[in-house]
């Protein structure tokens, strides 16, 4: 893409946070899981016992997640089109990752249960927000 080109399609400041946000969600997310699988970060002794049980059926959606969410970013900052459909893979790992979680372990009791509920639902909205937003840019003509 050449100087006159990159003029003409700037990135709106909403594309700049989300690109930004989520990217260091996801880096944050890939090195965390790195890190507590192989060990390097002390786990107090009342979770070791719940890390220990966690099987590929809950790390790997994790993982793909967060990689998910990693191409999303640079697809959105770049202004391609792709961004559209890295969102949409990412909205069906949380969605589908979420439905597991609640049928495997249920809400939990009490005030925890409905701060983890209160905390999916944002964060599933929010998610389904920044889809209709890079479809609407999409439609504008800002991804190509």
């Amino acid at each position: 893409m050449d100087a006159a080109t990159q003029e003409t399609r700037k990135r709106p400041i909403l594309v700049w946070v989300v690109s930004l946000g989520y990217g260091l969600v996801a880096l944050g997310g890939v090195i965390n899981s790195f890190l507590l699988m192989t060990g390097a970060v002390p786990v107090p002794e009342h979770y070791r016992s719940d890390l220990a049980s966690l099987g590929p059926l809950q790390w790997v959606p994790s993982l793909v997640g967060s990689l998910l969410m990693f191409g999303f970013c640079v697809a959105l900052f770049r202004l391609s089109a792709t961004a559209v459909r890295w969102c949409e893979a990412l909205l069906v790992v949380s969605v589908a990752t979420t439905a597991f979680q609640l049928i495997r372990l249920g809400i939990p009791a009490g005030g925890i249960g409905q701060i983890a509920v209160a905390t999916t639902a944002f964060s599933l909205g929010l998610l389904a927000a920044i889809y209709l937003y890079s479809r609407r840019l999409r439609s504008r003509g800002a991804l190509t």
